[in-house]
């Protein structure tokens, strides 16, 4: 499928493969978030240990995480790396 631009009231976006790319939110740095919660995190739970693993070896197997893990890994992040 080709790539099309489209002018809206803001400007220009393209359109790749049917997607807005105008309006997509960067992508978290997944890789980084992993690294540093495993090298870095004070005081995990069993819980969060036992998640932190899984989708590390799910990110390594697929390179895919959903918005949800996503969003649990940020909280994780956020409240357990100094």
């Amino acid at each position: 499928m080709k790539n099309q631009k489209r002018e809206t009231g803001e400007g220009e976006v393209t359109i790749v493969h049917g997607l807005d790319m105008g309006k997509q939110e960067p992508k978290p740095d997944i890789e980084g978030w992993l690294d540093a919660v495993a090298h870095q995190a004070r005081n995990l739970t069993k819980w969060e240990e036992g998640f932190i693993e899984s989708i590390s070896d799910q990110w390594g197997r697929s390179g895919f995480l959903s918005e949800r893990q996503i969003e649990i890994l940020e909280r994780i992040y956020a409240e357990k790396v100094p």
